[in-house]
């Protein structure tokens, strides 16, 4: 055979190859990219830049809070490691999950984080409530919580909307006891003076340089100019008073029982 003729033949085969090797990685591995960030080291770093730019709404260990949980293996809007890392690209129309700036490399330590939770925890999402649920009922009315939490037909505002809550059985009891041990920034507590000795407090719906908006205890929205305001405090402390000394711990698995069944399942 020719040399001419014998150089093409060569790069056929090596084609078929590559081909065929393709073939066999898609057959192992399936469709998609696959995840090369998921080291030890990668996962930390996972970590740490999930605790500065998601806790806000996904809670600690991403277990939940705000927004729904992300270590219980289930995605509506994403089945593969690479639909996870596109979601935390571009984020979610229609939801407040916001796309995020990032370089590839981090948003697929984010994701090892995530499928190292996930891992660790076994998929049990907290400990089950199995308390009465009539008892609760009762406990919910006459504690007035749906004078600040909206239950999906009524309620108020200032607080969580429980028929979106995400958070977990553990957290919702914890809050029950301990408000102030985890407080959402968006539910963060404003007391303000103006120049005119008014006295205003309430949750922060939005803050910039030059404005507040704010809810106050009657649930009027106030915008408040910053150069008015004389003094302005913000306490970490929990619009939610805490429950530690009022119900007992039956009370509280009630109490959360209840709860939990106003929940409507979210989309993640």
């Amino acid at each position: 055979m020719s040399r001419c003729l014998f150089f093409p033949l060569f790069l056929l085969l090596v084609a078929a190859a590559g081909v065929l090797h393709a073939q066999e990685v898609e057959e192992k591995e399936g469709p998609g990219k696959k995840n090369l960030f998921t080291s030890p080291s990668d996962v930390n770093q996972g970590r740490n830049f999930f605790n500065i730019l998601c806790t806000r709404c996904h809670g600690r260990n991403a277990r939940g809070g705000r927004g729904p949980d992300l270590t219980d293996g289930v995605f509506r809007h994403a089945r593969t490691d690479e639909e996870i890392q596109g979601i935390i690209f571009n984020g979610i129309p229609g939801t407040d999950m916001a796309g995020m700036d990032l370089t590839p490399d981090l948003a697929w330590r984010i994701v090892a984080y995530l499928r190292s939770e996930e891992k660790k925890r076994g998929k049990v999402i907290g400990t089950p409530a199995v308390g009465d649920l009539v008892r609760g009922a009762e406990l919910f009315k006459q504690n007035k919580c749906a004078t600040c939490h909206w239950t999906g037909s009524r309620g108020g505002r200032l607080g969580t909307n429980l028929s979106r809550l995400s958070a977990n059985p553990d957290y919702v009891r914890k809050s029950l006891v301990d408000p102030n041990s985890q407080i959402d920034i968006d539910y963060q507590l404003l007391q303000i003076e103006m120049e005119d000795g008014t006295v205003l407090s309430g949750r922060r719906l939005y803050e910039n340089t030059y404005y507040i908006l704010m809810m106050d205890e009657k649930e009027n929205l106030r915008t408040i100019p910053k150069n008015r305001i004389e003094q302005l405090n913000r306490p970490h402390r929990s619009l939610m008073p805490s429950f530690k000394d009022k119900l007992t711990t039956a009370d509280i698995e009630d109490l959360t029982t209840y709860i939990f069944s106003l929940r409507k399942r979210r989309s993640k």
